[in-house]
């Protein structure tokens, strides 16, 4: 996987575009990994989008797919790096009150879907982080 050469404006666009929390379409997981497509070209999420529609539906298709946590798949499908090494684009996994959520490293901040918007957080927050080009 390699980052198109005008990866910073592709990721710019992706973060900008509106969208509208839903569970198996824009949730935290598919919304960062559209950022990586936009950034790459490779759709990660090709796999597991629409396939549930719930946050158990989640939990099920990561278990049908041989894994406990969304973090297990991630790291399944690319390289872990060093959460301090994380760069803008690169996924990071953030330890939620309600199990993982995937997002974007945004130094010094990271990025997960909300119900209509990305919530800012720390980097600091995310607990594991995965290299995209």
């Amino acid at each position: 996987m390699r980052r198109f050469d005008d990866w910073p404006r592709r990721l710019n666009a992706a973060i900008d575009a509106p969208f509208a929390f839903q569970w198996g379409k824009t949730d935290c997981a598919l919304r960062a990994c559209h950022v990586a497509q936009a950034i790459t070209g490779v759709d990660l999420a090709e796999r597991y989008a629409g396939r549930y529609s719930t946050p158990l539906g989640a939990a099920r298709v990561i278990r049908r797919a041989g894994f406990d946590t969304l973090a297990e798949l991630v790291a399944d499908a690319l390289p872990e790096i060093p959460t301090a090494r994380a760069r803008r684009g690169d996924l990071v996994v953030i330890d939620t009150q309600d199990g993982d959520a995937l997002g974007v490293a945004m130094p010094p901040h990271c990025l997960a879907a909300g119900p209509n918007a990305w919530r800012v957080l720390p980097l600091g927050a995310a607990v594991r982080a995965f290299k995209i080009g």
